[in-house]
């Protein structure tokens, strides 16, 4: 894992394990390429982690659109006072233009909601409290 991702993909590995029993293991850098921060076996999928600490649609897109390519599964922790619509509108954005997006979950506050693709692509779709 790079310098400045270490500590945040072991925080949101452990948020997991600690509150679902998950069992993760976080993945090497693959040197010929991307590859996805984690392994999640409970789940049996590769997940990529990003952190938000930039509160615009432009943020959550950019995020979502490196992390298509190291994973299907991407978990997104938010830590900026991004608004729900703003989230909301880039995360549907980004899904609708990129098939190979399956799921995507929101870490925010100490909660957790996964989105999957079939949710998203909804013209009704719209973030749980």
């Amino acid at each position: 894992h790079g310098r400045n991702e270490r500590a945040g993909n072991i925080r949101i590995a452990k948020y997991f394990v600690e509150k679902y029993g998950q069992e993760i293991d976080l993945l090497p850098v693959n040197v010929n390429g991307t590859s996805a921060d984690a392994y999640n076996h409970t789940l049996g999928v590769e997940q990529e982690y990003k952190i938000n600490h930039t509160p615009t649609q432009n943020a959550i897109n950019k995020e979502l659109r490196s992390a298509q390519h190291q994973a299907n599964n991407i978990i997104i922790e938010i830590l900026s006072d991004i608004s729900d619509s703003d989230l909301r509108d880039s995360i549907q954005d980004r899904v609708l233009r990129t098939p190979s997006i399956q799921s995507v979950t929101i870490l925010r506050n100490g909660n957790d909601t996964t989105y999957r693709r079939e949710q998203i692509v909804q013209s009704n779709f719209t973030l749980l409290q």
